[in-house]
């Protein structure tokens, strides 16, 4: 395999929300197009993240990113890019997201633009830190700086970044009063985590601060290794865990139980087992853990020499047919609708200047979304199809939270059409723009004053209403943020928006696809979930008084440990390999459960296997879990 750039960068650079939003829209397209995996963050103060892939697909990356900055003079203000090489991938997949913060310090008065360190170029660094009048500090976590650091660098032992203030008043400031030394050199991996650190200690009088420009990863690349003052591996966030001096993929690797680096020292000692235990958690986990870690590793070493059964399994050919396009308010809200509802669809994106004629036959009016059902029968407007979708399943009861047809009807009304004449007042002549978007912010006002009074638009929970009317605040949004994130009177409807946009359910709701052919490649809706077969048993875990009022009840209504189907949305469900991490994860300090085996055929509720973060694959059911097909129920001993 041809070699692969790894790009690690950042800059503190201010995005306002409508070059966020289009940064997040252009990133994951341009990664795709040109096999780019990795990931980027995206904040109101900048961008920050590491990239891999050929080189011209990375540097087409970076140079969008500079397109997308302001970009200044300053260091920080520059983006500063640490490149390596790999020969295999070093990422999974490539994700854009948006944080409130693109490296977290916990302390929002901390601000690299205001107030920042003096840098260090990596040929000054030896000098620097040679002088015994210079307090030398590691700004990385514990389990970074186990396996290399500059020698005698103070070593906070934090967990997290955010634990850097607190060790700084505590343990620094003391040190520094009795030593009294001249000055305080910092450094970290790439030098973000200094920017913020050194403008932390100079906003709190700890006199003269410097960091090593670029971090760590820029002073292996320019200073010989003969010259180095740096010991040992730089731990890096992605799968080569750490390099060398020459920034090669070094000799640690994690353990896959408590997730801290390994050298090959540690992987020889009788404690270490592949996948279960290491000497940093030989003591840390129960017996019942260590047999889950074991069964995890025997599916790991399985799926290297075949596929397994969930990475395989593809969705029917007669699942319905659906025509959307990503970014049409009337489109999401019918995704938004199948999402909830736990369905699976043959997924059609389209490009609205080259629809497909497939689309256009079954629906001449040319517009999405449009859903095509198994016996033929076309629904064609974004209300039906929600409406279909919430009468297959309706776990979260939006339909019975109030009747929205008013809100919904306003909204589809009145405001689209001050919406559209307000963001595209060219394809409208005679179109005051002024005008529409006073009459659009007088309705989004009287939504805001509901939210202000009940959390909701109907109440105090989710309804159909919020459902189909927040795509459309969104797009209000894109066209005036500085306008709408500056108005007093619509802070309830910003919280609300800003719900819905980090509801995991966004992110997939977002995904992409190319625009659909029939000789190309054919997607389905949610892109991150599979179809559950239905010869396999299924297995849920319950605690005895839950099942117990399922009982008088009818219908078991949990859907884990404490949370309701209503609340979550599905009742979680495990195949026969992953109940015992289930049961770790919820149960494993609670007495009398449950273990139910349940046959998918007699189920009354879509089922659907949706991606967890880490991308397991787990079987949900969106709807009621009916008595009847709960094929036994044993009661599990205190460990699983």
């Amino acid at each position: 395999m041809n070699r692969l750039l790894v790009a690690a960068f950042y800059a503190f650079a201010p995005l306002e929300h409508n070059r966020r939003e289009l940064l997040l829209e252009q990133l994951p397209t341009l990664a795709r197009d040109g096999q780019v995996l990795g990931s980027v963050l995206v904040a109101p103060e900048g961008v920050n993240g590491t990239i891999s892939g050929p080189e011209a697909s990375v540097e087409a990356v970076l140079d969008q990113l500079r397109q997308g900055l302001d970009l200044g003079d300053h260091h920080f203000e520059r983006l500063e890019v640490k490149r390596s090489w790999a020969h295999e991938p070093v990422f999974r997949r490539f994700k854009a997201r948006r944080k409130k913060e693109i490296v977290t310090i916990g302390d929002k008065s901390v601000d690299p633009r205001a107030s920042v360190g003096t840098y260090v170029d990596p040929h000054d660094w030896n000098a620097l830190i040679d002088d015994p009048e210079t307090l030398v500090i590691d700004t990385r976590n514990h389990y970074e700086t186990a396996i290399g650091t500059f020698a005698g660098a103070l070593d906070p032992q934090t967990e997290s970044f955010r634990d850097f203030p607190q060790w700084a008043e505590e343990t620094l400031k003391p040190l520094v009063e009795e030593q009294g030394p001249k000055r305080i050199a910092m450094f970290c991996t790439g030098g973000i985590r200094c920017e913020k650190a050194s403008s932390y200690l100079q906003q709190h009088g700890f006199g003269e601060v410097h960091h090593l420009r670029g971090g760590i990863l820029s002073y292996l690349e320019q200073v010989p290794e003969q010259q180095s003052r740096w010991q040992g591996e730089c731990f890096v966030f992605d799968q080569r865990v750490a390099l060398n001096h020459r920034l090669e993929p070094g000799q640690h690797s994690l353990c896959h139980a408590c997730g801290l680096p390994l050298s090959p020292q540690q992987r020889a000692l009788p404690t270490y087992i592949k996948g279960v235990q290491c000497v940093h958690c030989v003591d840390r986990f129960s017996t019942a853990d260590r047999e889950r870690f074991a069964m995890r590793q025997r599916q790991i070493d399985q799926a290297a020499s075949s596929c397994r059964r969930m990475a395989i399994t593809l969705p029917p050919a007669d699942l319905p047919i659906l025509y959307s396009f990503r970014r049409c308010p009337y489109a999401m809200r019918a995704r938004w609708s199948l999402l909830e509802s736990g369905l699976l669809v043959q997924w059609r994106e389209i490009a609205l200047k080259a629809k497909p004629p497939e689309m256009l036959q079954t629906s001449p009016k040319g517009t999405v979304p449009v859903l095509v059902l198994g016996d033929g029968t076309v629904i064609d407007e974004s209300r039906a199809v929600i409406a279909w979708a919430l009468n297959q399943a309706d776990p979260r009861q939006l339909l019975q939270a109030g009747d929205a047809e008013a809100l919904i009807a306003e909204n589809d009304g009145p405001f689209k059409h001050h919406l559209d004449r307000f963001k595209y007042t060219d394809r409208y002549p005679g179109a005051d723009r002024e005008q529409h978007r006073s009459a659009g912010l007088a309705i989004l006002r009287s939504w805001s004053q509901r939210l202000t009074e009940t959390g909701w638009l109907l109440g105090s929970r989710l309804s159909l209403a919020d459902v189909a009317l927040w795509p459309f605040v969104r797009q209000w949004r894109i066209a005036d943020p500085a306008g709408f994130d500056g108005d007093i009177t619509l802070q309830a409807l910003r919280t609300w928006l800003d719900g819905f946009l980090d509801d995991p359910r966004f992110e997939r709701l977002m995904q992409r696809a190319d625009p659909w052919s029939a000789g190309g490649q054919q997607h389905h809706f949610p892109a991150d979930a599979i179809a559950v077969p239905s010869d396999q048993p299924l297995f849920h875990l319950a605690l005895a008084s839950d099942w117990q009022a399922a009982q008088t009840q009818g219908d078991y209504r949990i859907s884990t440990r404490g949370m309701t189907l209503e609340q979550v949305g599905f009742i979680h469900c495990s195949w026969q390999e992953q109940v015992d991490a289930t049961y770790q994860r919820f149960y494993a300090d609670a007495s009398e459960v449950l273990l139910l085996e349940i046959d998918p055929k007699a189920l009354d509720a879509p089922l659907r296997a949706d991606a967890i973060p880490t991308g397991e694959l787990f079987p949900h059911l969106y709807g009621p879990l009916n008595l009847a097909a709960v094929r036994s129920v044993s009661a599990l001993p205190t460990a699983a």
